[in-house]
């Protein structure tokens, strides 16, 4: 669109002293008589943009009209290049550099001599590119309201095939989740993006359901079970890495437990199959089911 060629212009123009109209061309993929259309249009609209002739000519904006960037301090604009930094890890999407084009005159242009003591990084350790294919797929399912054909696999490891219509995408814990309504199911279903195996893009556009009434009273439901868990003191090291102090209580000097609010998925069972014998689900009995299942499963394999 027009309008994002634009922006992308005027932000490349207000980070770079000049640029050539080929460099402005080829970065949004038109031609040179379109960026020498756009540049017109630009001053139509009141910015001062000139341009110098010669083999290192090219466009620029006057000085008084960029960014000051003594508004910032040099830790802000660490700690905001350290928050979008953390966005391109996890989130590649075409309009958001548009606005990490629109800071980075402010974030490179004023010299950062305060050390920011964070670094936020919002990716997995275990980074997945399909995941992040499909979050850009989805991403535009939802932007467009077009129907998804996925196939999906359950905890059980079992696949079946559902068309959906999708309504938003959510991080937590590093994962990626799909808010979804269910035409197979005729209802709201939460989806982890890393289990969709299967993902199309019809050419089929949906009407929106309630999903605001879904997005606080049925994700809130999904993630109310309360559970509790007891753990052995040896392996209170490890259980600090996972738990808030607020879950963990002393139970004894044997003993401690953890309440908790986790969702109860894959992530979750192999969590608690992690500390061996060293943990003891005490609610609720639903999570004490598949924990034994998994444990037959595995002496199955080691008869």
């Amino acid at each position: 669109m027009k309008v994002y060629r634009l922006l992308s212009i005027l932000t490349t123009l207000l980070n770079n002293d000049l640029v050539s109209a080929k460099d402005l061309a080829d970065k949004n993929e038109v031609s040179i008589k379109t960026i020498q259309r756009d540049i017109e249009t630009l001053n139509m609209a009141g910015i001062p943009v000139f341009s110098e002739k010669g083999m290192r000519g090219g466009y620029g904006i006057l000085d008084s009209y960029k960014f000051d960037t003594k508004l910032l301090s040099s830790f802000e604009v660490g700690v905001l290049n350290s928050i979008l930094d953390g966005l391109r890890n996890i989130y590649d999407n075409k309009q958001l550099e548009v606005l990490w084009e629109k800071f980075e005159y402010a974030l490179n242009s004023e010299p950062n001599n305060d050390r920011v003591p964070m670094k936020i990084d919002l990716s997995p350790w275990n980074h997945d590119e399909s995941v992040s294919l499909k979050v850009k797929t989805l991403s535009d399912a939802i932007k467009n309201k077009l129907l998804l054909n996925i196939e999906y696999c359950n905890i059980e490891g079992i696949s079946s095939k559902r068309q959906i219509e999708p309504y938003g995408l959510k991080m937590k814990s590093g994962r990626w989740y799909l808010n979804a309504y269910c035409l197979n199911r005729n209802e709201f279903r939460v989806f982890k993006v890393n289990r969709i195996v299967g993902l199309e893009i019809t050419k089929q556009h949906f009407i929106e359901k309630d999903y605001n009434e879904f997005d606080n009273k049925k994700m809130r439901s999904n993630d109310s079970e309360k559970k509790i868990l007891k753990f052995t003191n040896r392996s209170y090291p490890k259980v600090v890495d996972i738990f808030s102090d607020d879950e963990i209580s002393i139970l004894n000097e044997e003993y401690i437990t953890v309440t908790t609010f986790l969702r109860n998925d894959a992530w979750l069972l192999s969590m608690i199959l992690s500390f061996g014998n060293q943990v003891e689900v005490i609610e609720p009995e639903s999570l004490m089911i598949d924990v034994k299942k998994m444990i037959r499963k595995m002496n199955n394999i080691y008869k």
